[in-house]
């Protein structure tokens, strides 16, 4: 079916032309309705709330310090960073609504991006505003668009189609300009859109070009990216340290290159299976999940290649759009290894490609209908179809993001066989102070804390990694604290709780970042000699609060409170 340019009818009203534009806008912001007022959460705490380069007074630490100064993950993205300092009083104030709404703003500005970029590249005008229609309701936007630290992906992407929009346009030193300019501010949003110029490379080669233009640049075109190329990678040496993360923090890291080229197909094959069949929403996935040989990566996979030959041979503008989708995937399969394994947010820029592919067919539904009986009626149930149910996914799988316990909840119903979705869960529900079982949805505390840390013995038994010392480390102090005093009468454990407070203190003494939880297992274990059938003796507890009072990174006002106890324990055994 041919998805080549067709002309306007003459005399089309104006409001008749704005019409489809208000669509895109007005589905835009239906789908996340119901995810304007959800809570700040997990990374959002991190990277906003807690950041100080975003509450700080001063702005320089947004230029000349990495991500919420954490340079072992690479990342700098100061104008995702000024976006959430311009709403620093929001966050201040706990009020996470007016940044949702940013966030909905510029998801619709990127779905009326996507029309208009269809319509550079001479696509028909009705494919250009249905694949806006189908982005604008994309399920496996919500991790990007809900989640408020997720703007990262909003923003690149929204700089990114701008380049393109600006590069395909008329050959002239302004447009070529803006289009640079918007890809340096893509870099700045999110580091992965530095791979943008290798999918203007082969739109050039394989998009059809306008009457009388030379099919690509002359290369002396490209020399702008080139020098702002170079200039981005500097000064992401200069600020970071190096180019990209440490590979210490890499999910990946122990696999060789060609077991992460297997890792990338199968990450490949998910991403374009969650594309096209859009649910259920995850925000979590484990690393395990990608490894080893999977039949299906490689049905997915060939049913991509023999659609791209097809389309190839037909010089179908498919075959750049379904290569596009790959090549905007290409900074998160791990073949460098970073420290995400798959994340829904990741498909944000991509689907816009692929938003064009799922659209050709509801297009041709209709013209077929059109040529046989020259009018629209029963196919106009495809795209409604298709638009209704991504609307509804969209707002299902919004309200889990309403507080941490549904999100966590939700995820651990849909991966119950992992640690972290567990641990998660019971940190908030400690938090809460919700330590025992309330329902079978309501497990408290206890009951996840517990399954965190043996689904975690499980992984490592089968030869994979389980909780990262900070989390096991964590888990072992609230369990022993909730067995300790915490627990009703009936369920304290004095046994399980030094057990679990002996753990903690093991695991994180591993690492220097982890003195506080060291210093808090440690004072807990002192403090068991007041419990009569405890192990500890006086001159063991004496050891464990000269230990703790020494550790280097502790809050100076703890360290006042180990030592009064330490004074204690001295005075008692004088």
């Amino acid at each position: 079916m041919s998805v080549a340019a067709a002309a306007s009818p003459a005399g089309r009203s104006r409001s008749g032309r704005a019409l489809p534009w208000l669509g895109v806008l007005a589905l835009s912001f239906a789908s996340y309705a119901n995810g304007l007022t959800g809570e700040f959460l997990y990374d959002d705490l991190i990277y906003i709330v807690d950041n100080p380069q975003v509450s700080g007074d001063s702005i320089s630490e947004v230029f000349t310090e990495p991500l919420a100064l954490k340079n072992h993950l690479g990342l700098y993205r100061p104008l995702t960073l000024l976006t959430y300092r311009w709403q620093s009083g929001a966050a201040a104030s706990n009020s996470p609504f007016p940044l949702h709404l940013v966030n909905a703003v510029l998801h619709a500005l990127v779905a009326c991006m996507v029309v208009a970029l269809g319509l550079r590249w001479q696509l028909r005008r009705g494919l250009c505003f249905l694949a806006g229609l189908v982005f604008a309701c994309h399920p496996m936007h919500v991790e990007a668009v809900t989640w408020i630290v997720g703007r990262a992906e909003l923003l690149a992407a929204l700089f990114s189609l701008i380049t393109l929009w600006a590069w395909f346009g008329p050959r002239h030193w302004r447009m070529t300009t803006l289009a640079i300019v918007a890809w340096v501010l893509a870099c700045f949003s999110k580091e992965g859109a530095l791979t943008l110029p290798v999918t203007i490379l082969v739109a050039e080669w394989l998009l059809p070009s306008k009457e009388g233009d030379p099919k690509r640049s002359r290369w002396s075109r490209y020399l702008g990216f080139v020098i702002a190329g170079a200039a981005l990678v500097a000064l992401r040496i200069a600020v970071i340290g190096a180019f990209g993360p440490d590979s210490s923090a890499a999910t990946y890291r122990q696999y060789g290159l060609p077991e992460r080229c297997l890792i990338a197909c199968n990450l490949a094959a998910d991403y374009l299976r969650l594309s096209l069949l859009p649910w259920p929403n995850r925000i979590f996935y484990h690393y395990t999940e990608s490894v080893g040989f999977r039949w299906h990566t490689w049905v997915w996979l060939g049913m991509a290649a023999v659609a791209l030959i097809a389309w190839m041979r037909r010089r179908s503008p498919l075959a750049f759009l379904l290569t596009a989708f790959f090549l905007s995937l290409g900074p998160v399969l791990n073949l460098v290894p970073i420290q995400e394994c798959l994340a829904e947010r990741f498909l944000y820029l991509p689907t816009v490609f692929l938003s064009f592919v799922i659209a050709t067919p509801l297009l041709a539904a209709l013209d077929w209908e059109r040529r046989r009986t020259q009018r629209l009626g029963w196919s106009l149930l495809a795209p409604g179809i298709v638009l209704t149910a991504g609307t509804c996914l969209t707002l299902a799988a919004n309200r889990p993001y309403q507080s941490a316990l549904d999100l966590w909840g939700h995820v651990s119903a849909l991966a119950p066989e992992l640690p972290f979705p567990h641990y998660q869960l019971g940190f908030f529900f400690y938090e809460q102070e919700i330590y025992t079982s309330r329902s079978s949805e309501v497990r408290g505390a206890l009951t996840e804390m517990k399954t965190a840390i043996r689904l975690s013995d499980e992984l490592e038994a089968r030869g994979d990694r389980g909780m990262p010392n900070d989390q096991r480390a964590r888990a072992h102090l609230t369990l022993g604290i909730l067995y300790l005093r915490l627990l009703p009468p009936h369920m304290r454990k004095l046994d399980r709780a030094e057990f679990h407070l002996r753990e903690s203190a093991r695991v994180a003494s591993r690492s220097k970042a982890l003195d506080p939880e060291w210093a808090r297992a440690l004072h807990e274990l002192a403090g068991l000699i007041q419990y009569p059938g405890t192990s500890i003796t006086q001159e063991e507890a004496l050891g464990f609060l000269e230990v703790a009072t020494g550790l280097p990174g502790i809050d100076p006002e703890y360290r006042a409170e180990l030592k009064r106890s330490l004074d204690t324990l001295r005075e008692l055994m004088d």
